[in-house]
């Protein structure tokens, strides 16, 4: 057995886990950062895991980090899509940590208080912010100083009960909290920032539990300095204000743009950005948009949801489809920037005919501003303690997947309608996708080169990819991301993996949307290979669906058994039915394994 090292005690090991689908891109928890700048100021020995951590270490590794770091506090980032993937890690550093204790925070612990320890026996769990709370915990953990029930937003475990301390209270000054300290994950080539949190708004499907309600900012001094601390100090060329509602204070958004237009003058950087935007906010306000494209926003989202009014209603969602329109038309005019809308599938009494308005409204901002405008969907997900996770049914719709265990939200689609089914449901999302990607590709030789030469700019300049270049301008070939895998240790070819240990294996599938068979939406077809492979036996269909990287092979098994009141023993069901459909999938490229 090789010797462990044995290491300096550590404080707080905090962690981030998501899908590995969730790579590309990566973009640091400013979240799970702010807690651990907060600790370590504090004089808390504090390291944090991240998702792109995860990835690159295998089991052993994760077990010789633990063993010798024996941290006294393990937190948990928690989200409904990660769950899974916290409690599996969860248990494996109990077995490797035996005495440290765990905790609990972030969307899901907020929105599921003691709910969520009943996958995991999490000795604490924090609602809501975390800065002010994490750290009295780590006192009354570490020093024996303090009590229990005076922890803002905790629960703690009595025995086998739970109980409830002070309420959460949330963070009015959020000038008070240090800047992120970058120096705790590994560098990413964007620097994401963000400038307020909470919203002003109460959209049905959004959660915001975390934050509670309103929205609270930070100056824009402050935005500034943290950005411009971080290009002086890393060199940044890219950045992306995260805050769903950056513009909601027009004042502070027009202070922002004097300071960054002065630093770039001043010291000739050249840098992009890019922010989300309320449409009635930039109607009232069409200055912000010059303003922020002058000091480099090539780059904007807006939350569309829907083009049927009746919808835009049911999620209380004030925005006024005129000024929709009217935003694209002036984002054409001043060109440079690209708009970005999302759009929803399967929202409240959807129909044939709401969906027919979503489309043909995609058409029309195509067309208001051609080269610059493009969308994404997908479905809505009923997450805990949004008006629509609570009832469902006053919003039309039946939930027929809770649990979210085929898919990587909003992947795959979890509701029905009253007038459309699932299948149903999943066809419009491929036929929204599918137009606006053949309109897109319509409208090419109307659009003066220029413009679309901006992508490829923006992308081999600043890493900044768009749907135009991607999905239009340049086509890829079947994406293989199989051999990506290949090359990670972690990850292992199914004849490389011991029986003894093959169980405990996870599954992943190479292109993480299920691929359905188009003529009927219940069957898979699986492309992107050599050539395409049919799956209709309803055992293979639920093998393939539930190889997203959420079971192991030894859970996939009890699930099958679960589905198909299977009485087969282990041994039969892997070699008659689970190894050669593994080693299908597997020959197609479909799947592959990792610890």
């Amino acid at each position: 057995m090789v010797a462990i090292p044995t290491l300096p005690q550590l404080d707080v090991m905090l962690i981030h886990q998501e899908s590995f689908y969730v790579l590309d891109g990566y973009q640091v928890n400013l979240g799970v950062l702010s807690l651990a700048t907060v600790l370590n100021q504090q004089k808390y020995s504090v390291k944090i895991l991240s998702n792109i951590d995860l990835y690159m270490l295998r089991n052993i590794n994760l077990q010789h980090i633990f063993r010798g770091y024996r941290p006294r506090i393990v937190g948990f980032y928690t989200m409904t899509d990660n769950i899974h993937h916290v409690v599996r890690l969860a248990k494996r550093i109990k077995a490797w940590s035996p005495k440290s204790v765990f905790v609990a925070g972030g969307p899901l612990a907020s929105a599921l208080g003691s709910s969520v320890a009943q996958s995991f026996p999490f000795d604490f769990i924090i609602k809501g912010e975390g800065e002010y709370s994490l750290p009295q915990l780590a006192k009354y953990i570490i020093h024996h100083q303090g009590s229990l029930d005076s922890i803002p937003g905790l629960i703690y475990r009595d025995g086998s009960a739970y109980r409830e301390g002070a309420p959460a209270q949330y963070i009015t000054d959020l000038d008070a909290l240090p800047d992120p300290d970058r120096n705790l994950v590994p560098r990413t080539l964007r620097l994401n920032i963000s400038s307020g949190r909470g919203c002003p708004n109460s959209c049905t499907f959004c959660f915001q539990a975390v934050h509670g309600k309103g929205y609270r900012f930070r100056s824009a001094d402050r935005v500034f300095q943290e950005i411009a601390s971080n290009i002086d100090k890393c060199g940044y060329r890219a950045f992306d204000i995260i805050d769903d509602t950056f513009v909601a204070e027009p004042d502070r958004v027009l202070r922002f743009c004097d300071l960054l237009r002065e630093y770039r003058q001043r010291t000739k950087r050249d840098f992009i950005w890019y922010c989300e935007a309320r449409v009635d906010t930039l109607s009232q306000h069409p200055e912000l948009i010059q303003a922020m494209k002058e000091t480099g926003l090539i780059r904007l989202q807006v939350g569309i949801e829907s083009g049927d009014n009746e919808t835009l209603r049911r999620y209380g969602k004030r925005l006024d489809l005129t000024k929709l329109r009217d935003l694209c038309q002036l984002v054409n005019e001043i060109d440079g920037i690209s708009i970005f809308g999302n759009f929803i599938i399967g929202g409240p009494y959807e129909t044939e005919e709401s969906l027919a308005k979503s489309r043909q409204l995609l058409k029309d901002l195509l067309y208001t501003a051609p080269g610059l405008f493009e969308a994404n969907t997908g479905f809505l997900a009923p997450y805990p303690e949004t008006p629509i996770g609570r009832r469902p049914d006053l919003f039309g719709l039946t939930v027929e997947d809770d649990e979210y265990l085929t898919s990587v939200t909003p992947e795959d689609c979890y509701c029905s309608t009253p007038e459309l089914t699932r299948p149903q449901l999943r066809r419009h999302r491929y036929e929204f996708l599918t137009e606006m990607f053949s309109t897109m590709t319509k409208m090419l030789p109307t659009i003066g080169k220029k413009r679309l030469m901006q992508h490829f700019y923006w992308f081999k300049v600043y890493n900044t990819q768009t749907r135009w270049l991607n999905g239009v301008m340049q086509p890829l070939p079947a994406v293989s991301s199989y051999f990506r895998h290949y090359d990670n240790p972690k990850f292992r070819e199914l004849d490389k993996i011991s029986p003894l240990e093959v169980g405990e294996w996870i599954p992943l599938r190479t292109i993480a949307p299920l691929q359905y068979d188009r003529s009927d939406w219940e069957n898979y077809l699986l492309e992107g290979s050599y050539e395409d492979m049919p799956i209709s036996d309803p055992l293979e269909k639920d093998i393939y669906a539930l190889s997203v990287g959420k079971l192991n092979i030894k859970e996939i098994m009890q699930e099958l058994r679960r589905r198909h009141d299977l009485s087969m023993s282990d041994p039969v069901l892997w070699n008659k039915y689970v190894r050669p459909m593994f080693k299908r999938l597997e020959d197609h490229f479909q799947v592959i394994f990792h610890e």
